[in-house]
């Protein structure tokens, strides 16, 4: 997660409760730091929507950290970009807040 100095939220999510933080991933490239957008104001990324289920009590920001989301429309919504090692951002809205790398997937 990033620091609200480096574009992040003010306050931190919080990842151990089901309904608690529920943003999107889009499957890039961690250096991406804005949505691709064209005609002014349409973005083209695909957004995966999750559902963060566990993770650290305290998020450090700007610091690693592993934590277990789920895929909230599989198998409606096709998550196959979702592979172990796939890089990603963590979006709400067009605003980038996080990225990280996919260490593990269960489905």
């Amino acid at each position: 997660m990033l620091s609200h100095e480096s574009g992040g939220r003010v306050v931190a999510p919080d990842l151990n409760s089901p309904a608690a933080y529920m943003p999107h991933l889009v499957i890039q490239s961690v250096d991406t730091r804005v949505a691709t957008v064209i005609n002014g104001n349409q973005i083209i990324d695909e957004y995966l929507g999750v559902r963060f289920i566990s993770g650290p009590l305290n998020v450090v920001r700007d610091e690693p950290f592993e934590s277990t989301f789920d895929l909230m429309y599989y198998p409606v919504v096709d998550y196959a970009a979702v592979q172990v090692g796939a890089t990603f951002t963590i979006r709400e809205g067009a605003k980038i807040l996080g990225f990280g790398s996919v260490l593990r997937r269960s489905n």
